[in-house]
């Protein structure tokens, strides 16, 4: 018996957990999902009475846009969001130009995680299934776009961060920068012409 066990420990693939390379990217990932399951929790077990507080609702609700007074000005809203999220990339930006970049890096992907799975679980809590849909609604489709900018976002700045550490010089291409600008002018398009009018449908 103990010659056939040991043949079957044999046969099963050793991992070693040393030779794994997790990259600055696996890391991120990791901390924003961990960050998932620390909103979940937090919210379902400590802060559930607060979820009817909380509600479905997307990123301009927090910033102060009133979606059921009167109609707001498209195009104001437009400049509004460029702002918003111009500022997010410069914000990332610069704290990647300081010795604290990583941390700063995995706690932001983290806060994202958080947020994202306290909005969805009060709006279950909230709704019930529905809130799922609810909260689709309010992020959809500027997201669409709004993910892969956060993502080219952490991808520039971890590489200024870098060029700074190694003191290296060298600059990025200007198809980055263009790239940058037009994910930020067409995430803000699709969020101040659609998402807008979505939300308004919705909770009118």
């Amino acid at each position: 018996m103990g010659t056939f066990i040991r043949k079957i420990r044999k046969g099963i693939p050793q991992i070693d957990m040393q030779a794994m390379n997790l990259n600055m990217s696996h890391r991120l990932f990791l901390c924003f999902i961990g960050g998932i399951v620390l909103g979940t929790i937090l919210l379902n077990f400590f802060f559930g009475r607060y979820a009817g507080e909380l509600g479905v609702y997307s990123e301009y609700f927090v910033n102060g846009v009133n979606m059921y007074g009167d109609n707001v000005n498209k195009s104001s809203f437009f400049i509004y969001c460029i702002k918003k999220y111009g500022y997010e990339c410069l914000f990332i930006v610069f704290l990647n130009m300081t010795p604290l970049w990583k941390i700063f890096d995995y706690l932001y992907c983290m806060y994202k995680g958080i947020v994202m799975a306290m909005l969805i679980s009060s709006a279950t809590l909230t709704y019930g299934a529905g809130g799922i849909c609810l909260y689709t609604i309010s992020i959809f489709p500027h997201y669409l776009l709004y993910v892969p900018l956060f993502v080219l976002e952490m991808y520039v700045s971890i590489q200024i961060a870098e060029k700074i550490k190694e003191k290296t010089k060298g600059s990025f291409k200007l198809r980055a920068i263009v790239i940058l600008a037009g994910l930020i002018i067409g995430t803000s398009f699709l969020e101040a012409y659609l998402n807008y009018s979505i939300i308004r449908m919705v909770f009118s």
